[in-house]
């Protein structure tokens, strides 16, 4: 259901459609319109709210600084076994397990936009990963997907707030 109207969640939090509410839900902004779901026209809300907001950003925080530490102990693993002179022990690992190991630490909502991972290979055929963090896509998905509930209704005569405090 998130995903019916995309484009409602890519509204910028900052966007002039957004307006106040008031009373018990002083902070929270809402956006209103009108649109066809599953064939009949619903009112829906765009909310967005400071303290989900935090929440949430404090979540996307907490996920890049876990995957940032994982990738540099796989980083430092992969990298030791490149430089080492000693013969290694154990199979070598195949891009394909690297990949998958890549995505595992990277599953968690965002990481994949967020830290690119690259799969490379040495002069001598040893696998290396690198990563960054995409400030970009950071920028862009604090300011558009977090913070926000889509509030999908047929109580069109119900006020902004009703609305809200139903959900």
């Amino acid at each position: 259901m998130q995903f019916v109207y995309k484009e409602l969640s890519e509204i910028p939090n900052d966007s002039p459609l957004f307006k106040p509410c008031v009373g018990e839900f002083d902070g929270v902004k809402v956006h209103r319109t009108m649109k066809v779901v599953y064939g009949k026209k619903r009112t829906i809300l765009v909310t967005w709210n400071p303290g989900l907001y935090t929440a949430q950003a404090l979540t996307v925080e907490q996920d890049i600084k876990k995957a940032i530490e994982e990738l540099s102990e796989i980083k430092s693993r992969w990298q030791a076994r490149s430089e080492s002179k000693l013969p290694i022990k154990g199979k070598k690992p195949t891009e394909q397990s690297v990949r998958n190991q890549c995505e595992a630490i990277m599953s968690r909502p965002y990481m994949q936009k967020l830290i690119p991972v690259r799969v490379l290979k040495d002069s001598k055929g040893n696998l290396l990963i690198d990563y960054t963090i995409d400030v970009n896509a950071l920028t862009l998905i604090t300011n558009t997907y977090l913070g926000k509930n889509i509030l999908i209704t047929n109580r069109d005569e119900w006020d902004n707030e009703k609305i809200i405090r139903a959900y």
